[in-house]
Order: C-alpha cells, then sequence, then structure tokens
C-alpha cells in the first residue's frame, strides 16, 4: 500500500514536469511565429507605401496633401506597431530562456561549447614549460633530467608549500612534454597506475618544474644585476640571489636527491646550514674517530683543543664533496661521541671500574648500530634495479644477504603494503636473474617469439638449448599461470626456498643429462602496455602468445614441428596442463605419433578436460600422469581420471609438487623411453 501510494503521489508531479517542459517549447515556438509573422507585415506595410507614391502627380496640389499625410500616419503606424510587437516577442522569448527548463539547458550548452573550444585552442598552443624564457636551453637541461629519478614522481611537495596544482590547466602542457620526453613517457608508463595516480604524477612533476623555472630565472637575475651595478651592490645582490636558489635547490632535485633526510622537512633546512653545523662541531666523520681514541685521558680544554686543531686541516672543499646524508650522520654520531665522553668522566669520578666502563660502552655501541640501522631503513619502499641493491643474491642457488648471508626479510617497513611493494619489485628481478642463469648456467638460448616480428614490434621469448635442430628427443617443459615466468615453478619458492625448489633448472639439468634438447616456455607473457593514451593504458596482446594455450600452440607450429626430434615428452605444472590439451587438440595426430610420455604436477585436468572432445582424452590417456597434492608416498597410485593417472607427489602444497615428484617424473619418463626404443 504504502508503495502504490507514493508511486500515484509521484505522478502529478511527474506529468506536471512535462507539463511544463511542453508550455516551454509552445511557448518559444509561439515567440518565434510572432517575430516572423511582425517581420512579414513590416515588409508589406513598406510595399504597400513604396507602390502608392509613384501613383501620385509629378505636379504638387493643395488638394493632395491631406492623402500624403495620411499615407505617412499609416507608414508611422504599421512601423509602430512592428516595432512593438517585434519588442514583445523578443522580450518573451528572453523569458522563456531564462525562466524555464530549455533556457537552462541552452545555456548550459552553450557553457560547455565555450569551455571545450577554449581547452582545444590550449591544446593547439600549448609547449613545453620551458619554452620561451631567455634561460631557455639549461632550463630545458634541468628539466628533462628530473624524469630519470623516480623519487620525483614518487614524493608530494613539502607541507606548507605555496603551490597550487590544477590539472585541467597542465594537461595540455604535459601533453606537450610528452611529446619530447621519452624518459617522461617511460617513467608515467611505469608508475601510473601501479604505484602513483594520473593526477599526483603531474602534480609532484610539475611541482619541481616550478621549482627549477624559479632557479634558473634568479641565476640568471643575478648575473644581470652584475653586469648592470657597482661591484659592491652586484656581491650584495648575488649573495641573496645565491641564498634564494639554494634554498629552492634544496627542495628541488638536487644531483641524485629529492630531499636531504627521509626523517625530518627539508623546506627549512639547506646545505649551508648543514655545513655550518658541522664548522661548529669542529669534526669530520674521519677525524672524530681519531680524536676520540688517540685522547681519551685528556681534559675538557685540551679535547675541545685537539678539536679545533683537527679543523684546521678540514678544507672547505672537503665539506663540499660530502653528501647530505653523511653530513647528518657525522653531525650525529659526533654528539654522540660527546654525550659518551661525558658520561664516561662521571662514570670514572664515581669510582666505576674501567672494565665495566668497557662493557658499557660495548652495549651502547650495539644500541646505536640498531639505531643506526633504523634510520637508514626509508619509511617506504624504494625500487632498484637490481636485487643487488636490494642487498640480496644468489649463493649455492639460494637468495640471501649480501652482507650477513641471511634468508630474505620479508617484514622491513611497518606498512605492509610497502612490504608487499618490495616483495613483488624483487620478485620481478627474480625473473631476469633467472633469464640469466638459464643462459649462463644451463646454456639455453634466448629466442623471439613470434619469429617473424616486425621491427619495433612488442615480442615474447622461449629458451631452447642449441642442438634443438639435431637432436632426436625432445622435452617441453611448461610453466603454471600467474607471475611465473620461462624458467620458474614458483616464485615464492625461489626467494624462500632456493633456486632447485623453485625454478625449473634442475629439470633442465637432468634432461640435457640425458640426451634431451630442451624448449622452455614462457606462457604469461601475453601482453604490453601502451602509454600513448595519457588518461589511460592500453592493452596490446603479443602476437602468437596472447593466451597461454595460443603461446604453446605457436611454439610447436614453429619451434616443434620443424625439429627432427620424433620422441617428444612434456612436463607441465598446473595451468600448463590447459596448455597441452590444446596442443593435443590442434595436433592431435603428431601428438599420437611423436609425444611419448607426459607429465603433469598437480593440475585439474578434470575442469580443463571439459573442453575437450573424448578422443583426444583417450588419446592423452594412455601417455599421461598427473602428480597430484596428497600425503600418501610420492609415486603412489591413488586412481585416474578421463585423461590421465593420478598419482602422489608426496606433498598438500600446490606449488611443491613439482619438486617432490622430480625423481618419479624421470623415472616414468626413463621407463617410457626405454619401451619406445624397444620396439
Amino acid at each position: 500500500m504504502t508503495e502504490s501510494t507514493s508511486t500515484e503521489q509521484s505522478k502529478p508531479s511527474t506529468s506536471s514536469w512535462f507539463s511544463n517542459f511542453d508550455l516551454t517549447n509552445q511557448l518559444t515556438n509561439l515567440s518565434s511565429s510572432i517575430v516572423q509573422a511582425t517581420t512579414k507585415v513590416g515588409a508589406v506595410a513598406n510595399t504597400i507605401v513604396q507602390k502608392s507614391l509613384p501613383q501620385r502627380p509629378s505636379t504638387p496640389n493643395e488638394n493632395e496633401e491631406p492623402n500624403t499625410e495620411s499615407n505617412k500616419d499609416l507608414t508611422s503606424i504599421l512601423t509602430d506597431f512592428s516595432s512593438s510587437v517585434i519588442k514583445s516577442a523578443q522580450q518573451l522569448k528572453q523569458a522563456v530562456e531564462q525562466k524555464t527548463i530549455l533556457g537552462h539547458f541552452t545555456k548550459e550548452h552553450e557553457k560547455f561549447l565555450t569551455e571545450k573550444r577554449t581547452q582545444q585552442r590550449r591544446e593547439e598552443s600549448a609547449v613545453p614549460p620551458w619554452v620561451g624564457y631567455k634561460e631557455e636551453e639549461e632550463m630545458k637541461k634541468q628539466i628533462l633530467a628530473l624524469s630519470q629519478e623516480q623519487r620525483i614522481f614518487l614524493r608530494d611537495p613539502p607541507p606548507g608549500a605555496n603551490y597550487h596544482f590544477d590539472m585541467i590547466t597542465a594537461y595540455p602542457i604535459a601533453l606537450a612534454t610528452l611529446e619530447v620526453d621519452e624518459n617522461l613517457k617511460k617513467m608515467r608508463f611505469e608508475l601510473v597506475p601501479k604505484k602513483i595516480t594520473e593526477e599526483s604524477f603531474w602534480c609532484n612533476y610539475f611541482y619541481r618544474v616550478s621549482l627549477i623555472k624559479q632557479s634558473t630565472q634568479l641565476n640568471a637575475l643575478a648575473n644581470e644585476n652584475t653586469n648592470s651595478q657597482a661591484i659592491n651592490e652586484a656581491d650584495t645582490s648575488s649573495t641573496h640571489a645565491d641564498r634564494r636558489t639554494s634554498e629552492l635547490n634544496d627542495k628541488m632535485f638536487d644531483g641524485n636527491q629529492d630531499f636531504v633526510s627521509e626523517d625530518y622537512d627539508t623546506t627549512d633546512i639547506n646545505m649551508d646550514d648543514i655545513r655550518r653545523e658541522i664548522e661548529q662541531l669542529s669534526i669530520t666523520k674521519k677525524n672524530s674517530t681519531k680524536t676520540k681514541s688517540s685522547s681519551p685521558d685528556l681534559d675538557e680544554r685540551e679535547w675541545v683543543k685537539a678539536l679545533d686543531d683537527e679543523l684546521e686541516n678540514v678544507s672547505t672543499e672537503q665539506l663540499e664533496n660530502v653528501s647530505a646524508e653523511e653530513l647528518e650522520a657525522q653531525i650525529n654520531e659526533v654528539l654522540s661521541a660527546v654525550t659518551i665522553r661525558d658520561n664516561d668522566l662521571a662514570k670514572v669520578n664515581m669510582g666505576i671500574s674501567p672494565s665495566e666502563l668497557n662493557d658499557d660502552e660495548e652495549k651502547q655501541t650495539n644500541a646505536k648500530r640498531r639505531r643506526t640501522d633504523k634510520r637508514n631503513t626509508p619509511m617506504t619502499h624504494i625500487e632498484y634495479d637490481s636485487l643487488q641493491e636490494y642487498g640480496y643474491h644468489f649463493k649455492n642457488d639460494k637468495l640471501v644477504s649480501i652482507e650477513s648471508n641471511e634468508p630474505f626479510k620479508f617484514d622491513v617497513f611497518d606498512d605492509k603494503e610497502e612490504n608487499q611493494k618490495r616483495y613483488e619489485t624483487i620478485g620481478k628481478l627474480i625473473d631476469n636473474a633467472v633469464f640469466d642463469l638459464l643462459e649462463s648456467t644451463c646454456k639455453l638460448q634466448r629466442v623471439t617469439v613470434p619469429i617473424d616480428a616486425k621491427r619495433n614490434e612488442k615480442t615474447s621469448f622461449i629458451f631452447v638449448s642449441n642442438d634443438l635442430s639435431t637432436a632426436k628427443y625432445l622435452m617441453i617443459i611448461i610453466h603454471g599461470t600467474g607471475v611465473v615466468r620461462a624458467g620458474q615453478w614458483s616464485r615464492k619458492l625461489i626467494i624462500n626456498e632456493g633456486l632447485e625448489i623453485g625454478s625449473q633448472m634442475e629439470y633442465i639439468r637432468r634432461a640435457r643429462a640425458a640426451g634431451y634438447a630442451v624448449i622452455v616456455t614462457n606462457t604469461n607473457l601475453n601482453d604490453f602496455q601502451s602509454s600513448r593514451s595519457l588518461r589511460r593504458h592500453s592493452t596490446h596482446p603479443i602476437r602468437g602468445s596472447s593466451s597461454a594455450e595460443e603461446h604453446g600452440c605457436y611454439v610447436w607450429e614453429h619451434f616443434v614441428r620443424p625439429s627432427p626430434a620424433k620422441h617428444i615428452c612434456i612436463m607441465a605444472h598446473s595451468y600448463g596442463g590447459a596448455v597441452v590439451l590444446e596442443m593435443a587438440r590442434q595436433f592431435l595426430k603428431e601428438f599420437e605419433q611423436y609425444v611419448f610420455a607426459i607429465a603433469l604436477t598437480d593440475s585439474p585436468m578434470t575442469v580443463y578436460g571439459r573442453r575437450v572432445k573424448k578422443n583426444v582424452l583417450q588419446m592423452l590417456k594412455q601417455k599421461t600422469i598427473n602428480w597430484v597434492t596428497d600425503t600418501e608416498k610420492t609415486d603412489t597410485v591413488i586412481g585416474e581420471s578421463d585423461c590421465c593417472q593420478l598419482r602422489s607427489a608426496g606433498h598438500t602444497i600446490h606449488e611443491w609438487t613439482s619438486h617432490t615428484a622430480i625423481d618419479a617424473i624421470f623415472k616414468y619418463f626413463a621407463a617410457k623411453r626405454q619401451k619406445l626404443e624397444q620396439n
């Protein structure tokens, strides 16, 4: 009842709205009709008057004067009437446009068209931010350098910065800058939207651009003042301009740094201030160590004098060559040294023995080391280009710390998201490390897919052994779905357990030792992202590898089929089973003739097999074993499915099955091969 009542109540308002809309249209049409009719009436009146004038006698006559006056009155009346009607019609039309929905819509539409035309003019006339300045070349050089440092884009303007960013205004300039700065294109492609939003990306970038523009103009102004004023006035002006420029450079990217320190805001601190503090403390890192060790028994005055003497050996050039982080660390170290020495003197005066002092000093040193480690750890993840920059390398097939030889540590930051970002970035570096090992250790060759790639076409790749064109026996290795790439079973296992467990390298070693040529597929590299569109990325498939199944079939057609190998075995993990099914479906006769054994690890073939015809499944069942997760001993027969026999992999975790079943799998391949050779 309530719903029907509310519906009925809403009907009058809806019909009223439509009636108002119809009335608006009627009034508009009426006003237009009146204007047209009035115009016609005026035209007719003028025609009548004009036609009546030539019929009058050319000789003036007193009796005709009244007629002339009457004609004039008629013309005047018609003209006044026409003007009044036109004025009334225009007022009616204006009222309709101002006080009705249609009028409001018309205004909004005109406003939209105006804004659009303005935006188009901006885009057409937009230029990069350095164009038009006297210092254009220097400004261009500094702005182009910004796009080579990732931190520029990931750090927001400091709190309190007098900077306002408008994306609509900056959009045309951003487009113009992208056209001439290839590094900026690459940086945007890598960061947006994976790590930062489009608007934040450009806000952070144009903030640094504004600092460069101010700094460059101030330098130019200082040079002009130097040339135009007296030496003393020029020195004063130049000093002021240089100080201001230094402050701007401290806020901006300076060399390889964006800010002086991660722990505090540097908008109020510049390098000159830090250097003055160093001078006041009268120390460098080298001299502080020497002072503490060489004069422990000096009294207060002698100790200060020793520091002053050592300061004389410190040149300004040495201070300028010290980075901001090193200066800050030196300040903290000197302050700590002064505090420790004062405490030691107090304890000696209290009668504490030297041995107790040494124990206490060791504890303080350990505590200081822990504080230093914590201070040196950034608050957020910084993306590096190599495992070594993260402090890791592979040693004895395990990923360990370069310094401590300890295994990989996941929890580095307080924020879980930052830890995950770091883990994913290291995972991508693992891909490249494994690729290098496939080439250097396993002696495989990287081959481009598609094989006939055009210039600048995006491609994938696989790895093959150098005897692919001559070997009679061939093993094809296929990984599962997800983030893994060629040469991997599980990225997680590679990071936490090592290459032997998580990579395919042990399979490759054994295959090569048994005389197999090897093809390592790369089924998950299917597409690439284009950075041409400023507002959003567009994904484009790689020809021949747009899906895992297409990649597998392309490899069969262009690499397996042309090879002389007539005895082929296949090892596939997880979704690799689906790839095998599609290859068997498309190349059924060749599978029946050449494939003698297929090994799968924890592949849900019952699910994948629903899309395949029975004759394909029956053919595969004669040559396929699937080692699945189970608590039974490895290689224990536990059942069968439509396309394979089921055996235990000896482990209950999915990603471990390829490692735990490796002995059983190669035993199976050897038995099938022996039977093949006997026949």
